[in-house]
């Protein structure tokens, strides 16, 4: 598997989890809108923890995603053409797993797939193959700024309870609309349709999972295969 072909898978998953986020923006022709949605921003990077499951589709392509963070560490899956990506981060060391499936559909010959089959792959800022780029799926600053980038304006939507909580709304002139709570600004739900894509992302606070490096036996360092 070359270096590109990491990358660009790791991108894909990056892309796909973030093409509902058009709701969330930096640049509004409403200046509340804009507030609100800063507030949304600050509010999910600032909280102790965090847990985002949904569904997209986009092109007809089915991705889940259930993310969730606890300081500065993370562990969850996306699921890309029915292939489970499974990544946690504990203390900026980054692990992966996913089924051989996933690797030989992008690349991977069997050979170099017998390194690591079944096995989590460890990766560190510090290293310098292809790997690494699926570390920043998991990087919660890199994953909000997702949220800032709108296709469309954003204007103030019309707001309802959601999962039992008092919200504002935000939405997108490309479509899609992101609940917020009224009492201190933190995403609840995104939910909608842009052009090319559909679904919806909750966002719950309490209960979240913690964050466990996997043991030592089940991992191989990436530096030592070769991407």
């Amino acid at each position: 598997m070359t270096n590109a072909s990491v990358a660009t898978t790791a991108a894909s998953a990056s892309t796909q989890t973030a093409a509902t986020s058009d709701t969330t923006a930096a640049t509004a022709d409403d200046p509340k809108a804009k507030e609100m949605a800063n507030k949304a921003g600050a509010a999910m990077r600032d909280a102790d923890q965090v847990r985002l499951k949904g569904t997209l589709t986009e092109e007809g392509a089915t991705t889940e995603l259930d993310l969730a963070w606890k300081g500065k560490d993370s562990t969850g899956y996306i699921t890309l053409k029915g292939d489970k990506v499974e990544i946690i981060t504990v203390d900026q060391i980054t692990y992966i797993t996913a089924p051989d499936s996933f690797w030989t559909s992008n690349g991977m010959p069997e050979e170099a797939l017998a390194l690591f089959s079944g096995k989590w792959i460890r990766v560190t800022a510090a290293d310098s193959n292809a790997f690494v780029s699926f570390a920043s799926i998991t990087q919660r600053d890199q994953f909000v700024a997702s949220f800032l980038t709108p296709t469309g304006t954003l204007s103030v939507g019309e707001g309802k309870t959601v999962h039992g909580v008092d919200c504002d709304a935000i939405a997108s002139s490309a479509g899609g609309v992101l609940y917020v709570a009224k009492d201190d600004g933190r995403p609840i739900q995104l939910a909608g349709e842009t052009s090319d894509a559909s679904g919806t992302v909750d966002f719950t606070y309490d209960d979240v999972p913690t964050p466990t490096a996997p043991p030592a036996s089940d991992v191989v360092d990436s530096n030592s295969l070769d991407a």
